[in-house]
């Protein structure tokens, strides 16, 4: 009997657990938020951006090998979770959601990768490889970027890829870099 009691017990906070990790409405907000800054790469600009200036400073030998390479270490995965918490703070779970699937369109996949080939070719010190051949809107295109667009805009709401580009300088974003670096650097220059 007690174990059916330790089984039963174990069933439900297991329950209890997997609701709050993968189905109440915040984890379900966090993960779209996640993949949609993912699927955009904005993560991954924003730690190649953190990390450019690293590298400078390991190029001006200011900082060590050793360093730069601890800053390094930093996850594209813990810039996604930073961004994907400011970034459901900021907007509902639906405005998130319909960006994506805009997005994720043809217009809005090529739209997006024409953002991040602009970044990418205009500032090289990101070292961020921009893709073979820049991307290009045909007419049909440009009407859908115009159309969502407008839909936002009607509507009162911000694109969140834009609105992530601000959230870029938010505090938390500053203190995850400021903890990285002061794991990786000494005090002296932390």
């Amino acid at each position: 009997m007690k174990g059916f009691l330790l089984f039963l017990a174990l069933l439900c906070g297991g329950v209890a657990w997997s609701y709050t990790q993968y189905l109440s409405p915040g984890a379900r907000h966090q993960r779209a938020a996640s993949a949609f800054l993912a699927h955009v790469h904005m993560d991954e600009l924003v730690r190649s951006a953190m990390l450019a200036a690293y590298r400078e400073e390991f190029e001006n030998r200011k900082i060590s090998a050793k360093e730069r390479d601890c800053m390094q270490d930093m996850t594209v995965g813990q810039f996604n979770k930073t961004l994907s918490r400011l970034l459901q703070r900021k907007l509902p779970r639906h405005d998130i959601e319909i960006a994506a699937d805009f997005y994720r369109t043809p217009a809005g996949e090529k739209f997006s990768s024409m953002i991040m080939y602009a970044i990418a070719s205009e500032i090289p010190s990101l070292g961020m490889q921009p893709a073979a051949e820049e991307p290009s809107l045909f007419m049909e295109d440009l009407l859908m970027v115009d159309a969502f667009r407008k839909s936002l805009k009607s509507g009162k709401k911000e694109d969140p890829l834009q609105l992530s580009f601000d959230l870029i300088m938010e505090p938390e974003m500053v203190e995850l870099e400021r903890d990285q670096r002061r794991k990786c650097l000494p005090a002296s220059r932390a």
